[in-house]
Formats: C-alpha cells, structure tokens, sequence
C-alpha cells in the first residue's frame, strides 16, 4: 500500500524496506535516496541501481511533490518507527531534502534484447536488430535487492512463494539492465547500471 496524502506519503514497512535497498546512504548527495520521480511514483536510487513502484493514476504523487527526495537516513527512522509501532511508515514533505530527484525515464531501457542497428540492403535502410549480445557486467549484489522488491509485492497473508521478476532489457556492456516485479496487482522496475569487468 502506498497512499499520497496532503501532508505526507504513507507505505507500509516492507515498500519502506524495499526502497531502503536501493536508496543512497551517501549525505552528500541530497538528490539520491526515495523520491517521487517525475511520473508521480515512488523510487529510489543510489546512482548504480534503481527501483520505481509503478502507482495508478490515482494513487501517484501530486505534481507539487515530483521530483523531491527524503533522505536514506529519514526513511530509515520512520520505517523502524513504523515498524516498532506496527503503523504504515509515514514521510512527510516537510522532510525532502531539498534535493531534486533525478529523471529516471531517461536511465530506464525499453523492453528487448540486442542493439538496434540501421543497415542499408541494396540502396535501401533496413532496420534489424543484432541477436548476438556481448556480455553485460554487473554487481550481483546490487541484483540481490530485488528479493526485497519481491518480498514487498508479495501477499503476506498467503503462504506462497515471493513473486519472481523478469529480466525484460539487455541491450549491450555498457547498458543498464531492467527487470520488472509484477504480484497482486502491483508492479515495479529495477533498473541495474552496468560495471566494466
């Protein structure tokens, strides 16, 4: 559950936890932690993973909030508050850090495999799309935060197994990764930067 209100955005504790995976640690760097991206929904970044619970229109962020951030540290008080409490997490605008939220439409890859190339064929452009992909590197441990993505979509009510994700975009070494977390009626992006190795 994630819940915008006029004073605050209220989550329960595994969304807080989830996003605590991705968000930065780094005081420094006041534009990096959970934020309300550009399109009204909740992420967070360290700058090397990414993560975006998609919202129904109903339910994003009002266009006064976008693009503002809490801090990791923030967020990691009221989880723990909320948590001891057994109430939702709730974090106040009045808390952003002054911080602008980076544009993460423009570090999210579209679905597909391969790298796009444009060739000409007898005079003519042809478009086609390269099947063979050189090898991505990447932290593993910046993909194991996905498990918390997963845990926050599942139902905790029911005894099943978390969700799974889907690796969705995989173009090239120096292309992030996307993987897409779909359960009960949710969903959200993880986005993973590559690394050279």
């Amino acid at each position: 559950m994630i819940h915008f209100t006029n004073e605050s955005c209220d989550l329960d504790v595994a969304d807080a936890l989830a996003l605590l995976e991705f968000a930065s640690k780094d005081a420094t760097r006041p534009n990096l932690g959970v934020g309300i991206c550009d399109a009204g929904n909740l992420c967070a970044t360290d700058g090397h993973a990414l993560v975006v619970f998609r919202l129904e229109d109903g339910a994003k962020g009002s266009e006064a909030h976008r693009n503002q951030v809490w801090s990791q540290a923030y967020v990691k008080t009221e989880a723990a508050v909320a948590k001891a409490t057994k109430q939702p997490v709730r974090l106040m605008y009045s808390a952003f850090t002054g911080g602008k939220f980076p544009p993460v439409n423009q570090v999210i890859p579209e679905p597909g495999f391969g790298v796009e190339k444009t060739r000409k064929v007898r005079g003519k452009d042809e478009s086609t799309i390269e099947t063979t992909l050189t090898p991505i590197g990447f932290n593993p441990m910046y993909v194991a935060r996905i498990a918390k993505v997963c845990e926050a979509l599942s139902d905790s009510k029911s005894k099943r197994s978390q969700p799974g994700c889907q690796l969705v975009a995989m173009r090239g070494e120096l292309d992030p990764l996307r993987f897409e977390v779909k359960a009960n009626g949710r969903e959200a992006t993880v986005v993973i930067m590559p690394m050279r190795i």
